[in-house]
């Protein structure tokens, strides 16, 4: 019994999807996509096809490098120096108040997510077939994110330390970083989703892209 060619990338009828980076192929005939014969595989960081992907994969991107320099800048606003004997946690209410831990954290998790994400999604054929790389980037922007949150309610409530640095650094930077993270997570989940309908749509031909003609009275 001849196994399927679905995942083969060298499949005439396939698409060129070998991750953004390599995809410039044209979408199997069978497939119908408005205004554009391109047809990009769904992904975190890219749906859909023509102008309306790469507007997608833009903003995605810009939206995963704004919270990776908004975290580096609030991560070096807070993390003290290795010896500030003084305020290695920063504890304030009680002992579970790992200031510093959250910080490296945050850092470390959303680099990882933004490299990871990238040349995974930019270069894996068929990226989306497998579910674990998916749940690996997106529990690393999970991580760091609610790292971030911490950070900014202990910034916002904490007296004390917390009130000196807040003078000398403002907390926008942590804020940008909890809410810009908080969309990254919503593109990881959406986007996705988004592109799956779109490629199951287009594999209906341009009558699956039809309005509904009005039943007759």
């Amino acid at each position: 019994m001849q196994g399927s060619n679905a995942l083969n990338p060298n499949y005439k009828r396939q698409a060129l999807t070998g991750g953004f980076f390599k995809d410039y192929g044209a979408a199997p005939a069978e497939f119908e996509s408005p205004g554009s014969k391109e047809l990009f595989e769904p992904s975190p960081l890219v749906s859909g096809g023509g102008n309306y992907a790469y507007a997608t994969l833009t903003i995605n991107l810009i939206l995963h490098l704004a919270c990776a320099i908004c975290t580096c800048v609030a991560a070096a606003m807070y993390l003290p120096p290795p010896n500030d004997k003084a305020n290695v946690d920063y504890s304030v209410y009680h002992d579970t108040d790992f200031v510093k831990s959250w910080v490296i954290v945050m850092l470390v998790c959303e680099i990882l997510c933004v490299v990871f994400t990238v040349l995974y999604y930019g270069l894996v054929f068929k990226a989306m077939a497998f579910a674990l790389p998916a749940q690996i980037g997106l529990s690393l922007q999970l991580i760091a994110t609610v790292s971030a949150i911490k950070l900014s309610y202990w910034v916002c409530m904490a007296p004390d330390t917390a009130k000196s640095m807040r003078d000398a650094n403002g907390d926008g930077w942590i804020v940008a970083t909890m809410y810009l993270g908080l969309i990254v997570i919503a593109g990881y989940i959406m986007t996705p989703i988004s592109g799956t309908y779109y490629k199951v749509v287009s594999a209906g031909g341009a009558e699956a892209w039809a309005k509904p003609k009005e039943a007759p009275m």
